[in-house]
């Protein structure tokens, strides 16, 4: 199964949504700033991230994931926001996922989104990439 790599600074959101990953089958690893998190994508080197959008500042997130995706070693691993952000701001950045300069996630979520419509997507993106999502 998957190795997935979770970068978000509430514990509890890791904890319940590890439990969902791990009943699939994927091990999870957590980290809880973008620093840290970078450096699990390069050590750990997952099968897909998931970024939260607030880490440190209100924009590490978005940062980390174009870091990722501008690196030749790390640019073929999926990446997926689950945030709070729209919540917090007003702000729709679903529609803008997928855009290589602005923000190179290939999906958006918010966390008040259903869990099983997430775990099903990121299955899905999983699946597409090797076969590990079931």
């Amino acid at each position: 199964m998957a190795k997935i790599l979770f970068v978000e600074d509430d514990k509890d959101i890791i904890a319940a949504y590890s439990v969902l990953f791990e009943n699939k089958g994927h091990t999870v690893i957590s980290r809880h700033n973008s620093a840290d998190g970078y450096e699990a994508v390069l050590s750990e080197k997952p099968d897909l991230i998931i970024i939260d959008v607030m880490l440190e500042k209100e924009n590490s997130g978005f940062d980390l994931a174009r870091k990722i995706k501008r690196n030749p070693e790390t640019k073929h691993i999926p990446a997926v926001m689950l945030t709070s952000v729209g919540e917090k701001t007003g702000l729709d950045f679903k529609q803008d996922a997928g855009q290589a300069d602005w923000l190179p996630v290939d999906a958006f979520f918010d966390k008040t989104d259903q869990p099983a419509h997430i775990i099903m997507a990121i299955s899905a993106l999983l699946e597409k990439k090797g076969g590990k999502g079931k």
